[in-house]
Order: C-alpha cells, then structure tokens, then sequence
C-alpha cells in the first residue's frame, strides 16, 4: 500500500496521488467561479458580455456571431435578447423580430423552451417549438402548418433536422408541380435571427449544411444574423466563415474570475469544486453511491455500460432516473429528478440538474469532457466531480494548479480535440445545394446558381451537375439501343434520384433506427436505435413485431463488440455487405462505394461505344469527386425503414 499527499493551504487546491489495492487518484479543490457584469441592463438585470452581445446583434455590422461562455452563464437567457431589443418597436401585429434557435437535439429544445418562458414571462413573448411528434399534419401540408408556426411565433426553437428538409422541400416531394407552394425564400423573409445552439456537436457534413442555410439567405438579400453559441467552441468554424465564405464574424468570450476585484459586479456561477480522477472503473463505484444520500449523475461513455448499470441497480432494488438516447426517443422532455440518474452524452447538454456529485467517463474529444465536467456545481452551488479515466493519462495530470483557468489550460493540452476537415465541410455546401436548387421554382434556382459562382463548394455543385446531365445522357441512349438490357442503366438512375441525392436533405444522413426492446427491465418498451449499435453489441433473441414493424430483442449483451455485416442496395440492383472497419470509418466506407461503382462497368455488355465511354464517364466522376461526399452514416443499409424520426 503505497499513500502520497501534498497540501498547498495558500491556494487551497489539494493535490493527493494514491494507490490502494491498484486504484490511483489525484484530486483537486477550486474555488468559487464568476462572470463579470457590464455596464447595460435590459429589463432591470445587468447582462454579461455575450448576453450584451446578443442584445445587440440586430445592430452589429458583423454578419456571424460566435459566443463562448462557459456552462451556467445565462446563453439561453440571451437568446431572448435578439428579439426582445425591439420591444418597444413592435409591428402593427404586435410581432417582434424573429428568432429561430436550431438546437442539436429534441431534449434541448423543450430545455430552451422552459428556460425562455421562465425568463420572458412576463413579457408577451409567443415562443413556439418543432419537433417531429408535435407536427400533426403529413406531406406538403406539413411544410405549410410550419411556415405558418413560424409566422405566428417571436421565437421559434426546433431541431436542425426539420430545418434542412424545409430548406430543401423535403415536403413536397410528392405533391403536384402544378399547385403553387411556399418555397425556401419564405422562410428567410420571415426571421431575422438565426442561432445554432452547442453547434461543436456537428460534423463537416452537417456544418456544410448550417453555412449552407446563410448563403441561401444571401441568396435572397435577407439581412439575417446568425449566432454560433457554445461552452467548447470549434475554432475552426470561424476560419471557415471568414477565410472561405467571406463573412465577417464578432467573437466574445465570457471569461470565468476567481478573485473578485475593485467595485466590479460579478455573479457566481460555480460553488467550491472538487474534482477527483480516478482509474477505478465506473461501473464499480455504484456501490459507493448505493449508500451516499447527495443527488447524483452518472454519464456514461457508451449506452453498454449505463444499461449494465441500470440492470445492477434494479437487481438490488435501488431507485434511479435514466437519460439516454432511448429515453429521449420514448420523447423524455426533461431529466428525470431521482437522486440518481444514470445518463450518456445525452446529459452532456444543456440540462439544469439539481446534483451534488457526478461521476463521468471523459468521453471521445475535448468538448464531451468539459460538457459533462459543467453538470456539476451549477447556479452558484458548492460540487463534486469524479472522472473515471485511464491511469496513463492520471500520471500526466500536473501535480498543482495556480486556479481554474490554469486547471483548464493543463486539461486542454492532455485531452484530444476533434478533427475537422475545411474540404468535407465545402463539399457539403455544395451537394445539399445542389438538391435544394433541384427542387425549387425557376426563379430561385437562378438564384442558388448565381450565388455558388466562384463560392467554395462550385466544383462539388458543378459535378452533381454533370453528374446528372450524364444520367439524362446515358438514359436517351439506353433507350435507342434495343439489343441491350437495360435494366442496369434503370437501377442506377434510381438509385441517384431516389436514394443518394435525396439522402443530402437529411441533416444527419438516412436513419439507422430500428426498433429495439432490451432485456433490461427499464427500457423493454420498444424504441428506435441505432441497428449498428444493436448488431455490434446486442445477444438476439427471435425478433418481435410492433406496429407491423421488426423489433429486435436482446437477450443480453456480448463481452466484447461483435464483427458486423450489413447489407446495402448497390448502385447496380443488387445488394452488397459492408462489414467492420468500412461501417464506421468514412475513408474505408468511401472505398467500399468506389469498389461498387467501378463494378457496374462489368454490368454493361454493350457493344455501343458510345453507352460504354458515357457510364465510364459518370463513373469516374463519381469516384473521382463525388464519392468524398459520403459518410459512413449517409445511407440507409437494407432492413432499415428510412422513417421520418426527426423530422
């Protein structure tokens, strides 16, 4: 047994390494945490700078707005203050300005929808909220039922899934060409404020896509302003905006003080902390906080595990709330409030919990850590935080720490940031305007056609382009060629129209969601998620069916993930398995769609020259360019009812 213990009593941190029966420690104690006031009050409250800053984003010369302010600081309060500065200058309808705020995730929106009301409400301020379930009506009719929400609303908060197959007229797919409908351009007359809410959560993918909606808006001259808010901001956002697209962007950053100086006004936001790492697996300390009576969280790092941990706590007859994505998909509004909750990442944002201790795995990147290491010690109240994490990683923590923000500075320096690449992020502007220009009146594809011009994304815009003009190409020959088959030429001009072109409408790709029961006792009622996750790690007993639909059971879970195979409707007609590395790595998923299109050159038999070099043609341009457009999640493997879940 071996006990080492440093005590720094003129700072007050505590720095304390011990092994006991293998498990080592370090720990560390802060002070209380506060952001500074300014010197404007709004509504009888002093704001904070980027509350200021959000207060005055109507008048700003800069087009983008990005906010960074640590967890508990008050953003939701300011994302009132866009719309609520023109109070006194209401219309003649007693409207306001709008603001629409795009939140990540269906939980954060009624979280933001709650926090709003609080705060405004004793202001007339008509706060509406989109999310799949609360949109009643089907087809185009449902793109007119939002619009309409959205005209009579100051502020609008919904996912940024319903946003981008609004954009795109997702809704109108099947309805008559012939009947006159609200196109895109309606929704940029009607907001003025656009704020993307923990936008460090997207990928390239879907940060093509949010850049994608301000270049539409310029598209129509609307002098929108958009806000990018976050806890852990992604530094390359602003790069993107400013370097490729030419926007000018205004950065504040709300710093946290722990000496409080002069006659300055500060607001505490976090009580005394104590943080402690540990190498002790998480799983086992449940049966430290089985007889600790503080209110505590549990974030997991993979869904495995807080089921294990729900299934360990029913056995012993302990209480606990759950919240992780099968719950938020049951449509779970809120966090549940028993004294413990074991959650995953889905805790990791937004939600106000009344705890006392967390226990957490540090998740993937940076900002999943700081995101979970912001549940505790909340509003000013006194906290406690465990992480459960590797020992390597222990003996690299320094040794002390001066205050919080060296603490912060150390920790950035050890934790792993997450990549993100420019070029996926451009070609990505370019395929989902690309469709959205496909599906809008005359007018206002001439207007995506002229704003792309010389616009990074041009080249991934012009190859769908071209793509599609080799598919009209390809058909008018295969129809004059009567000595040949064409059903492969028919099966590949379906594939692009009805399943690949298509899938860039989705904000996160085709859904992966089948419905699942799992053998632990809460959470039996069927719910949808990920087939992936299900395949890889779920023991499956014979499937049941609900609602006409499959539901995979499981029976319990494998030791280790399995090796995985799915299959995939190919370009050609036929299906195809793609397995392991190639189901979730994007570079090998690319390969194995490469690998597919290269084949349907071995489909065509022709003896028409002219046939065989125009499939050459479109094939190559597929794997040469297009083909950096998929990620391992854009679409759908066969089994899978790509259902309108988020939508």
């Amino acid at each position: 047994m071996y006990w080492h213990m440093k005590l720094m009593p003129q700072s007050g941190y505590l720095w304390l390494l011990l092994t006991c029966e293998g498990i080592m420690e370090k720990s560390y104690n802060f002070k209380p945490q506060n952001i500074q006031f300014t010197d404007i009050i709004f509504d009888g409250k002093q704001l904070h700078a980027t509350q200021k800053a959000m207060l005055e984003m109507g008048d700003m010369k800069e087009d983008c707005l990005l906010i960074h302010a640590p967890t508990g600081s008050g953003k939701t309060y300011g994302f009132g203050l866009p719309s609520l500065f023109y109070d006194d200058k209401r219309s003649f309808d007693d409207s306001l300005p709008k603001t629409i705020i795009i939140a990540p995730t269906n939980a954060l929106i009624h979280q933001t929808e709650y926090d709003l009301k609080k705060d405004w409400e004793h202001k007339k301020l008509k706060v509406e909220i989109l999310f799949a379930k609360n949109i009643i009506a089907n087809g185009w009719n449902r793109a007119l039922d939002i619009y309409k929400r959205i005209h009579d609303a100051d502020i609008i908060i919904t996912n940024p899934d319903i946003t981008t197959l609004l954009l795109s007229n997702y809704y109108y797919r099947d309805a008559d060409p012939n009947i006159r409908l609200r196109q895109w351009s309606d929704f940029f007359k009607n907001i003025r404020f656009m704020i993307f809410d923990e936008y460090h959560l997207y990928t390239e993918d879907e940060i093509g896509k949010v850049i994608s909606f301000i270049i539409m808006s310029r598209a129509t001259k609307n002098n929108l302003k958009t806000c990018f808010s976050s806890a852990t901001p992604n530094i390359q956002i602003k790069k993107v905006l400013e370097e490729k697209y030419s926007l000018k962007c205004k950065e504040v950053t709300q710093e946290l003080v722990e000496e409080i100086a002069g006659e300055t006004e500060y607001r505490k936001v976090k009580g005394n902390l104590k943080v402690t790492f540990t190498d002790k697996n998480i799983s086992d300390s449940l049966n430290d906080v089985i007889h600790d009576t503080r209110p505590t969280l549990y974030i997991f790092d993979d869904l495995k595990t807080n089921l294990q941990a729900q299934d360990k706590l029913e056995k012993s007859g302990i209480t606990f709330g759950s919240f992780t994505g099968l719950d938020t998909k049951r449509r779970q509004k809120e966090a549940p409030k028993d004294r413990i909750i074991l959650a995953t990442n889905k805790a990791e944002l937004g939600l106000n919990l009344e705890i006392d201790l967390a226990h957490i795995e540090p998740g993937f990147y940076a900002d999943n850590f700081w995101q979970r290491f912001g549940r505790s010690a909340r509003k000013g109240k006194d906290g406690e935080i465990v992480v459960h994490i590797n020992s390597d990683i222990i003996k690299n923590l320094p040794k002390d720490v001066k205050n919080y923000n060296e603490f912060v500075e150390k920790m950035d320096n050890i934790l792993i940031d997450k990549k993100m690449y420019v070029s996926k992020i451009i070609n990505h502007v370019g395929a989902y305007l690309y469709l959205v220009k496909t599906r809008s009146n005359r007018i206002l594809k001439d207007q995506i056609h002229s704003v792309m011009r010389n616009l990074p994304g041009e080249n991934m815009y012009k190859a769908f382009e071209k793509a599609e003009i080799l598919l009209k190409e390809i058909k008018q020959i295969s129809d004059k060629n009567q000595r040949y088959d064409p059903s492969t030429i028919e099966s590949v001009i379906h594939w692009w129209n009805r399943y690949f072109l298509p899938a860039f409408g989705r904000f996160r790709g085709q859904s992966l969601d089948v419905l699942y029961s799992s053998h632990v006792k809460s959470q039996e009622e069927p719910v949808e998620y990920n087939l992936k996750w299900i395949k890889a790690n779920c023991i499956l007993e014979k499937p049941g069916t609900f609602n006409g639909r499959i539901v995979y059971k499981s029976k319990g879970f494998h030791n280790t993930r399995q090796t995985l195979e799915l299959k995939y409707s190919s370009p050609s007609g036929r299906d195809f398995i793609i397995n392991n590395k190639s189901l979730y790595e994007n570079n090998a998923h690319q390969t194995v769609w490469e690998e597919e299109f290269s084949n349907i050159l071995n489909e065509i038999e022709s003896e028409d020259d002219e046939l065989y070099c125009k499939m050459l043609d479109f094939v190559n341009l597929f794997n040469q360019k297009i083909k950096w457009c998929i990620h391992k999640d854009l679409l759908a493997p066969k089994g899978v009812d790509v259902i309108d879940n988020f939508i």
